[in-house]
């Protein structure tokens, strides 16, 4: 007994074999799944993601073509059936962002080999661009994991050559063109490489008139689809608005202009599509070329495992390059070319685990993960932990006013804040004016048009966020110059002020003083000196003694 009870029980960790991917996939799959979920219903609809909810209960037809149509009804079936919080209006974007990690990983590991799949989905899960883009609800997230779905259609359809893998592919392109934007560009770089694959091989010739079937019958949702959006713009003449943005077709180019919007926006673009956080010029270009180095390493593999995707990659990087110089929206906008990221994933993934293979120190191998990874995964984590996914931080400062706002007070709403105002604002006793787009860059016409608000209503408050170029910190100064500001409320990028007139405010002040002195009189621990010293040291600068 007494020998039993002297043993001691030894625990040991169990031993981890760093050849397994097994358990380093498991972790990176959970920092992915937290660092897009925690703190996600934490803050506020921005102006976008609020303008995306109003339009899933309220929108028009005209509204409704803002988006296509499945992504449309996926969001009002959220909004209509789930609820209308952050949090649950996030989550679609949250849990496309979090499958797109895992499908790249069955990817990446079908085609090459599972620590490349594992370095790809570690890339993806701290990618900043798709960190931030599952963190808020737009369109974003969905069409990356729509874009490698589809490229993962089309390499199978260009590897195997068949008629099922080819009408396979043609389902989910279909299925794409309903969900995303961009879906017609992948599209057409595969079915140029499946073209190019089954013309060359004399043994698929047989495939031909189902590859054409393909072809008429993408061109053909291709053309709905753009019908569709088209229905958003076309308001003042056929595609004036949607087809063109900023101009009319043909542009007018001239070399310099040219030369200087491909070098803005392919340096916009290679910062979205890498990933890199903006923290400093020089050290943005070097991960940049860090990167770059990768993907070139990568092509060595990819070209030899994948050959099929790295030529439709380059066909639909040329694709996007001239459908972004013609100005055809949305690809005018580096932001909407989200679909390139889990390319760059896959090949920067692919890289590192290439050079990682040719180092035999760990302390290395450590070193040259973490320089890819350090800079996103910061941004990640700041987005995550920091600071909320958007700074529009309007839902407290709309329940402040709620609470203060008297029966003859009206809300002036910064044109940035419409969208979000309506979502959350639901009183219906007190006036609200919205300011319109055209005000933006014209004080005077904003002035005027507060002045007429102003003078139907006792007090004003000036409801405002998204701040765009110091435009609002200008006309709130504009407006404090003019009227009096007796109250004022912040939360994080949005905030409220609330203004009378300066006769009103005099008049105001005079009505307290008078209830201070009738206080004062009838109270017998104060004299009517101390009511008249009350009095004047509260009259206001400028007021009538």
């Amino acid at each position: 007994m007494a020998q039993a009870l002297t043993t001691h029980t030894t625990w040991t960790l169990p031993r981890v074999d760093l050849r397994d991917w097994r358990p380093v996939l498991l972790v990176v799959l959970f920092l992915a799944v937290v660092v897009r979920v925690s703190m996600l219903g934490f803050d506020s609809l921005s102006h976008a993601e609020a303008g995306r909810a109003n339009d899933a209960r309220w929108a028009t037809l005209s509204e409704m073509r803002w988006y296509p149509p499945l992504q449309y009804a996926v969001l009002w079936a959220v909004r209509s059936f789930v609820g209308k919080g952050e949090l649950v209006l996030r989550l679609p974007s949250a849990l496309a962002g979090v499958a797109c990690v895992a499908v790249l990983f069955m990817f990446t590991r079908r085609y090459v080999d599972a620590w490349s799949g594992v370095c790809v989905a570690g890339v993806a899960a701290f990618h900043a661009e798709l960190v931030t883009q599952s963190r808020i609800m737009k369109e974003f997230s969905i069409e990356a994991l729509m874009a490698i779905i589809l490229m993962w259609a089309g390499l199978a359809a260009a590897t195997h050559r068949t008629t099922r893998s080819l009408i396979t592919f043609a389902a989910i392109a279909l299925l794409a063109m309903l969900l995303t934007y961009t879906a017609p560009l992948i599209a057409a770089s595969w079915l140029l490489v499946i073209g190019f694959l089954l013309i060359r091989n004399s043994e698929t010739h047989k495939q031909i008139p189902c590859f054409v079937g393909v072809a008429i019958a993408l061109a053909i949702g291709a053309g709905l689809s753009y019908l569709w959006l088209s229905g958003a713009f076309n308001k003042s003449g056929a595609y004036k608005d949607y087809g063109i943005v900023n101009g009319a077709w043909p542009i007018a180019y001239d070399v310099e202009t040219l030369a200087l919007w491909v070098v803005a926006q392919s340096y916009g673009a290679m910062r979205f599509v890498l990933g890199i956080s903006p923290l400093y010029a020089p050290i943005d270009a070097l991960i940049g070329g860090y990167e770059i180095l990768l993907i070139a390493v990568a092509v060595t593999v990819l070209y030899r495992r994948v050959p099929a995707l790295c030529a439709a990659t380059v066909v639909l990087v040329l694709l996007t390059m001239v459908a972004g110089a013609a100005r055809f929206w949305p690809f005018g906008n580096f932001h909407t070319q989200t679909f390139l990221v889990p390319l760059v994933c896959v090949a920067v993934g692919c890289g590192l685990r290439r050079a990682a293979t040719q180092l035999k120190s760990r302390p290395a191998i450590a070193a040259l993960v973490l320089v890819c990874l350090i800079n996103p995964a910061a941004r990640a984590v700041k987005n995550t932990v920091v600071s909320p996914p958007v700074s529009e931080h309007l839902r407290p400062v709309l329940e402040y006013v709620n609470v203060r706002a008297e029966r003859d007070d009206g809300i002036f709403v910064y044109y940035a804040a419409a969208a979000a105002t309506r979502y959350y604002w639901e009183r219906r006793d007190i006036g609200i004016l919205t300011q319109t787009y055209k005000d933006r860059g014209h004080v005077d016409r904003f002035l005027a048009r507060f002045d007429r608000f102003m003078a139907d209503h006792n007090r004003v408050w000036f409801v405002s966020t998204h701040d765009i170029n110091d435009e609002r910190k200008t006309w709130t100064a504009a407006l404090q110059r003019k009227y009096t500001s007796v109250d004022e409320y912040e939360s994080e990028d949005a905030a409220v002020t609330l203004f009378v007139s300066v006769d009103r405010a005099a008049m105001t002040e005079s009505t307290k003083i008078g209830r201070s002195v009738r206080e004062a009189l009838v109270s017998p621990q104060q004299d009517a000196t101390a009511a008249i010293s009350i009095r004047t040291d509260s009259t206001p600068e400028g007021a009538p003694n």
